[in-house]
């Protein structure tokens, strides 16, 4: 999974703050009860940077370790597209796991965290509309697919407009992804 560098950017801001915010109440509650705008901003700056970045790469990590025990069977003349770590909602309940899309199907699998086992395969010519939206004011994750029978499939991706577009591309002559 590609994830913006705008995104990256934002996570390890808002980690950054959240950090300096935390240590400057820590400090002031337990220690000179005074607020320094210079320990603020070398902690957002330095720590909150560090901090962001630490737990970026821990959870990219450990999603790697997850997608990879995670196996889909393909079938025969079954080229992958495009693969990704993924969330779909089924009403209230969210499950995480891998999609995959191939050049014949779209294919959710999930992981076992859930202790709830879920495949789902959609084949292109049964999808009648893909869109993608707004997850929050800030990032574009989200892709609805729309079946010919009318159900709906929601995910949160990595970022919904390359889904879109590679659902909606015809194929091309194109080498497989590991899965």
């Amino acid at each position: 999974m590609n994830i913006p560098l705008k995104n990256k950017l934002i996570f390890i801001l808002i980690s950054g703050l959240l950090f300096a915010i935390s240590s400057s109440l820590i400090n002031h509650f337990f220690h000179d009860k005074s607020f320094s705008w210079g320990l603020f901003a070398f902690g957002t700056i330095f720590f909150g940077t560090f901090f962001g970045l630490s737990v970026f790469f821990i959870l990219k990590k450990s999603t790697q370790i997850r997608m990879k025990k995670i196996q889909v069977e393909l079938n025969e003349n079954e080229i992958v597209r495009c693969v990704g770590s993924v969330v779909l909602f089924q009403g209230k309940e969210k499950l995480s796991g891998k999609l995959l899309l191939t050049n014949k199907r779209l294919i959710f699998k999930s992981d076992t965290k859930n202790n709830k086992f879920v495949e789902t395969q959609l084949d292109l010519d049964e999808i009648k509309e893909v869109s993608s939206k707004n997850s929050a004011v800030l990032f574009h994750n989200r892709m609805s697919v729309l079946n010919k029978t009318g159900e709906n499939f929601d995910f949160l991706v990595g970022i919904g407009d390359d889904w879109l577009t590679k659902i909606n591309t015809p194929q091309k002559a194109e080498r497989s992804l590991k899965v």
